[in-house]
């Protein structure tokens, strides 16, 4: 059989069992995966253990074993010497077996620099605390008239709440009383318990040890500040005294779902079991949004990349009424045209970044690192602020 390819080149220490491949029938397709590992759907009523005995069967097969099991996805653990791509084409034409293909590996979509606020006492206070990014700033509670609405110290430095005109969506929703939804936030890590998030935290769930947790810190460089600062400027605690208003002002709730494991690898099966879960939770906690902000290694972007499993599950959140959100991705200053997934799936709403000219007034342009639609692309839908975005993150941590 063909050798594996050789550890991706950009791939850490620690996360080694990512390799660089090439998908069948496109030599240019590059994507990163987890080496050694199979993913499988099953045909209804086909067990596991029945599809594991018939890859067995196949020449090259011999050996394979189930790794885990996720409702009707299966991770099978190869034989030495057996290269995914190889299997993936063998497996297809097991009995039982309805699809097969890597585990693909995803990152987090993110600026290299973003402000943000510790958890500390300064969020007291509306000295400047914010870290390495540095923010003009605009009276905006005076200009839009938030004041009458919420007390948070730092809401002159969130520029993006008046460019989406924030004010009347939040008098509109004092007047309506409406009901409280949740959006699940599946990402890297979180601190869960920031003094100025907890309170709208309604629940949280570690993906990759299947556990419903509160403790979705990831020791892996740091990477828990992305996840909570998603879930800030969705839900950190309007009208507190502290740091900043989230955007929904207290109207939304936030359910934290952790995708990174110790390693720092997100794959494909944890975000497919995040999908699972929040289906599972969607009436118990009312979730009807799921925000994905990540994206496939760079070096696939720039072409096709089909992860028929995150489809598949994205599609069952949206028939359980769960709307995907994910960002473009962060390709904008290299070559269009630009793939980015699961951004650029049919069922997913995906986001371009927004710049602001000025803070004082509604003047915004597409951040230049941000993906955009170029001509015969319709996969990009809609735009949002994305840059200079205040929000929050863990104690000593850096932005």
């Amino acid at each position: 059989s063909a050798a594996e390819p050789s550890t991706f080149a950009g791939a850490s220490t620690e996360a080694s069992a990512v390799v660089q491949a090439t998908q069948q029938g496109n030599a240019d397709n590059q994507a990163e995966y987890e080496s050694g590992y199979l993913l499988a759907t099953l045909v209804a009523g086909t067990s596991p253990e029945a599809a594991c005995s018939a890859l067995s069967a196949m020449p090259g097969l011999q050996g394979i074993s189930v790794a885990e099991v996720i409702d009707d996805l299966v991770r099978f653990e190869l034989p030495d010497g057996v290269s995914v791509q190889e299997a993936a084409q063998l497996a297809v034409e097991a009995d039982g077996v309805e699809s097969a293909q890597p585990n693909y590996r995803y990152y987090p979509m993110r600026e290299e620099v973003f402000p943000a606020l510790q958890v500390s006492a300064t969020l007291t206070s509306a000295a400047t605390a914010r870290g390495a990014a540095s923010l003009e700033t605009a009276s905006l509670r005076s200009t839009l008239g938030l004041q009458s609405l919420v007390d948070d110290p730092y809401l002159d430095d969130q520029w993006y709440l008046s460019s989406i005109n924030a004010q009347a969506a939040w008098a509109s929703a004092e007047l309506e009383n409406p009901t409280v939804t949740t959006v699940a936030v599946i990402d890297a890590g979180f601190f869960v318990d920031h003094e100025d998030l907890e309170d709208n935290v309604v629940a949280a769930y570690d993906a990759t040890t299947d556990t419903a947790s509160f403790n979705l810190e990831s020791s892996y460089e740091s990477k828990s500040d992305h996840g909570t600062h998603c879930a800030g400027v969705i839900a950190a605690v309007a009208n507190n005294g502290l740091g900043i208003a989230g955007v929904t002002n207290n109207v939304c709730k936030v359910l934290p779902m952790r995708v990174q494991d110790e390693q720092g690898n997100i794959y494909t099966s944890y975000v497919a079991r995040a999908y699972s879960y929040l289906v599972s939770k969607k009436d118990d906690y009312n979730i009807r949004v799921a925000s994905v902000s990540l994206g496939a290694a760079s070096e696939s972007r720039p072409t096709r990349l089909t992860d028929k499993i995150i489809y598949d599950a994205i599609r069952k959140g949206r028939n359980a009424g769960v709307v995907s959100v994910a960002a473009a991705c962060n390709d904008g200053e290299s070559t269009p045209p630009y793939y980015a997934y699961p951004s650029d799936f049919d069922n997913v709403v995906s986001v371009i970044a927004l710049s602001s000219t000025t803070r004082n007034d509604d003047g915004v342009v597409r951040a230049s690192y941000s993906n955009y639609n170029v001509a015969g692309q319709k996969a990009k839908n809609i735009s949002a602020p994305g840059t200079d975005i205040l929000s929050l993150v863990g104690e000593g941590s850096g932005s």
